[in-house]
């Protein structure tokens, strides 16, 4: 069985899924290569879209349980963004024992709980974005509908792609960059 590890949103993670997969596959010399000249294509690309509007941006992040780890990692290492909640949409409580961010993770939110995660990072600093699906963006009291909201998982109502736009790996972090970049500079 061939085990690559968590989903491949952020650069980190992307690496290590790239590496589980030569490894396993016996493609281990190529893997690097292939690996630095993404980087190459990718990081001078972030870095303009980083530090034009992401750099020190707040989110709250709501997102299946699988994705909200590397999602995190790819918002806080790669991006810039302080992410200062993160809610679970899973029904099980595994990501409590490998949770390793700074964030609160908060579990099967209830509307309130997403209110309440929302309004204590208004409280707190500020809220630049909120990134969930069309069922958080529904669930949004009305004083928080203000906040540049980012639509991603399901459902997703709002945000039509008419080309490939991935959201994993390394065109992914652009993916996720370039659309966050649009959300706040929107409001400006």
């Amino acid at each position: 069985t061939l085990v690559c590890g968590a989903i491949p949103v952020s650069l980190e993670d992307t690496g290590t899924w790239l590496r589980a997969l030569a490894a396993g596959t016996g493609r281990g010399a190529r893997c690097q290569e292939l690996i630095d000249a993404e980087l190459d294509h990718v990081v001078p690309l972030l870095d303009r879209a980083v530090h034009r509007g992401l750099l020190g941006r707040r989110a709250v992040v709501a997102a299946p349980g699988e994705w909200l780890p590397s999602l995190v990692r790819c918002l806080q290492e790669d991006l810039g963004i302080i992410v200062t909640a993160a809610l679970a949409r899973t029904r099980h409580d595994v990501l409590r024992e490998t949770w390793d961010q700074d964030a609160p993770l908060h579990t099967d939110p209830s509307i309130e709980g997403l209110n309440r995660a929302v309004g204590d990072a208004r409280a707190r600093g500020g809220l630049d974005l909120i990134i969930g699906s069309n069922w958080e963006r529904n669930a949004l009291e009305a004083g928080h509908r203000t906040v540049p909201f980012v639509e991603f998982g399901y459902p997703q109502r709002q945000a039509w792609f008419l080309r490939p736009t991935p959201h994993l790996g390394y065109t992914g972090v652009l993916t996720w960059a370039e659309r966050l970049l649009a959300a706040v500079s929107a409001t400006r």
